[in-house]
């Protein structure tokens, strides 16, 4: 017998599929589930068209339809939905220029939001009409870098879905006390010849029910004069512009662009953005980087993370007065700041464009997962299970599961402490396997996730991070190897591990731990593992031939710990100055780690981590004077310790290695210690 629900006007209505329903007006609830037109009335989201679009699934069964906008154009609803009147939306605006002549990181363009759960969000939904209608979508352009002695450089333009608009970011300022522009997100100012540092507020949109702004400051300009001006970097969505450090003796540093915000809006086959810590795309509205007279160029979008800068924001223009050295242009479509121009004839970085996503659920999917353990979601026809803590994968479906992905990774082990004058080695990566096709039997299954080897203080190793087991095959992936000590001599070695330590920055023929995993994965697709898993040697300090005459062996940076994609680089010589935050391996980096769209979307696993920085580092960011700290490895490797500040641990479930510990003569060093390495993972995924 069918369920039965009214309304007919006091009359009861079959509700199933087989029966037919009578003749009559019925209600919208009704209506929903009743025979119409010779078919039942299935859930449906919105019918419209503009932009690129395409549909994804989310956790746990979410079907989303997105239109994605690069150029202006028209959202067109042409049928309303039954399934969720939400429309959600990003808009960001164009992203402001860089300024010239010492000049300033331009701003980034407002960000707005109300997607469900962002933490920039509004949370008010769309006014879209109860009627079929048309949206405006207007994209804001980058504002235009100017040549030096031009100023200032050009704001970015609005862009508009709707009713809803993002300001343009800010052009950064440009000469001797230049003041950035407000804007979504506002533009650096430069160095003052009277000594004042300046920096600029933001434009806060009026009238607007969410967050009080679509951006934040831009960084002031240091007090210097000449060689010695620097300006600040522009603002991101995600943070304010870095403020100059105070000129020293040369290399002096610009500041460093606002951290851009990740927004996973567009879904995986429309990738917005550019990479961030994690190594995936997505990021947007990055400030740009400050440039200077003479020293170390700023970078757009807060400095390294795992995958570089983020957002796409342009670096500043590095200083050798009167050279002309141009600030970079931001990517376009990411709504970033340009990067400050430097020297005569120097030209400031253009703005990026701005972009529109607007999504709307289309469709909820019944998926029921075959087993239990872990945390379960569901993405792209995928039942995924993630284990984050140890615990039991049990099939219990009743027959064996065929196709099933499966993922382990160690736990990476902790970078190295100091000893003297030179950085320690990051931490080795953990173990990583990968098989892109296998079947998993009936009944439990445990699995154990490895520990991230804990931080250490002093002059002591690194420790290794513990294996990660599943019990199917049996599969045992081990923990990274620590990394290596500065001194004394016995620890300076980095440990052998999945992947090896690396090396203790002091003295010769010190080495970095070995990976007891096949090395030279390149961590670019979804391809099996050999049994023994990925895994690579860490980074070994450098001979005395290799210095150069002019080193002794002190303040020499370690070498990085080995990543499951590539081995940790080797440190580098005080007289071998790398450029700071440039994306080239050019010091004791960690290796990269291998990608996997196992969890539903790209994501890097096991990198290792940087080295340590060595001595007399003037400023937070790292040493300048001598050796900078190494970056981690995408993949969740911990950067290495700078001055007075404690080495990045690596990320947790990624089995990233630890950072190097910074060398002891730097301010507050009695506090300083290693990273931690980053716990194992274990991801079990099989078709819905």
């Amino acid at each position: 017998m069918p369920k039965w629900i009214g309304n007919r006007f006091g009359s009861i209505v079959p509700i199933a599929p087989d029966v037919e329903a009578p003749s009559a007006i019925y209600n919208l609830f009704d209506q929903y589930y009743a025979k119409v037109d010779g078919g039942w009335l299935e859930p449906s989201g919105h019918t419209a068209t503009g932009g690129v679009v395409s549909d994804y699934t989310t956790t746990p069964g979410d079907v989303y339809r997105a239109h994605v906008f690069t150029s202006s154009g028209t959202f067109a609803v042409t049928a309303l939905g039954n399934i969720d009147s939400v429309v959600e939306y990003l808009v960001v605006a164009g992203g402001g220029a860089g300024g010239v002549n010492g000049g300033a990181g331009g701003g980034a363009g407002g960000f707005r939001t109300n997607m469900t759960g962002h933490p920039l969000s509004d949370g008010v939904p769309f006014p879209i009409s109860t009627s079929p209608g048309s949206y405006t979508v207007t994209i804001g352009g980058g504002g235009g870098g100017e040549l030096h002695p031009i100023s200032p450089s050009n704001s970015g333009s609005n862009s508009v879905f709707g009713t809803i608009t993002s300001n343009g970011g800010g052009h950064g300022g440009s000469g001797a006390s230049g003041t950035g522009a407000s804007g979504g997100s506002a533009g650096g100012s430069t160095g003052s010849s009277t000594g004042t540092v300046s920096a600029t507020s933001v434009t806060t949109p009026s009238p607007w029910p969410g967050p009080s702004s679509q951006g934040n400051a831009g960084g002031g300009g240091n007090n210097g004069t000449g060689a010695g001006r620097a300006g600040g970097g522009g603002g991101g969505a995600g943070g304010a512009g870095e403020t100059a450090p105070p000129p020293s003796s040369p290399p002096n540093t610009a500041g460093h662009g606002g951290l851009g915000v990740e927004i996973l809006i567009a879904g995986p086959n429309n990738t917005i953005g550019y990479p961030g810590p994690s190594g995936t795309a997505n990021w947007l509205a990055g400030g740009g980087g400050g440039s200077l007279h003479q020293g170390t160029l700023g970078t757009g979008g807060s400095g390294p993370g795992g995958g570089g800068p983020y957002a796409g924001a342009g670096n500043g223009g590095a200083g050798n007065w009167p050279t002309r050295s141009d600030g970079a242009n931001a990517s376009l479509g990411s709504g970033s700041g340009g990067g400050g121009a430097n020297g005569a004839g120097g030209l400031g970085g253009n703005g990026a464009s701005g972009i529109v996503v607007v999504r709307y659920k289309i469709a909820e999917l019944a998926a029921t997962a075959k087993a239990t353990g872990g945390s379960i979601s569901f993405s792209g026809g995928k039942t995924i299970h993630t284990f984050t803590s140890s615990g039991d994968f049990n099939n219990t479906s009743g027959s064996s599961i065929p196709g099933c992905q499966i993922l382990v990774v160690g736990g990476g082990g902790s970078g190295g402490g100091h000893g003297g004058n030179d950085g320690s080695g990051g931490g080795g990566a953990g173990n990583l396997y990968y098989h892109a096709s296998t079947t998993i039997p009936t009944g439990p299954k445990a699995v154990v996730i490895g520990a991230g080897g804990a931080s250490v203080g002093g002059s002591a190793k690194g420790n290794d991070g513990t294996a990660s087991t599943f019990a199917v095959g049996p599969i045992s992936m081990a923990g990274g190897g620590g990394g290596g000590a500065e001194t004394p001599s016995p620890n300076r070695s980095g440990r052998d591990g999945g992947s090896g330590g690396g090396a203790g920055g002091y003295g010769d023929s010190h080495v970095g731990g070995e990976g007891s995993g096949d090395s030279g994965h390149p961590g670019s697709a979804d391809v099996a593992s050999p049994s023994n898993g990925w895994g690579n040697d860490g980074g070994r300090n450098l001979s005395a031939p290799e210095r150069g005459s002019a080193d002794n062996g002190s303040n020499v940076g370690g070498g990085g710990g080995g990543g499951a994609a590539s081995t940790g680089m080797p440190g580098k010589a005080t007289t071998d100055q790398p450029t700071q935050f440039s994306m080239t391996p050019q010091t004791g980096h960690g290796g990269n780690g291998a990608a996997y769209t196992i969890s539903g979307s790209p994501k890097h696993y096991a990198g290792g981590g940087g080295c340590g920085g060595s001595s007399h580092g003037p400023n937070s960011q790292g040493g300048t004077n001598d050796h900078p700290y190494g970056w981690g490895g995408r993949g969740g490797g911990g950067n290495g310790g700078g001055n007075g500040d404690n080495a990045s641990p690596g990320d947790m479930n990624t089995g990233g290695g630890g950072g190097g510990e910074v060398a002891n003569n730097q301010a507050s060093s009695t506090a300083n210690h290693s990273g931690n390495g980053g716990s194992g993972v274990v991801i079990i995924a099989y078709p819905s």
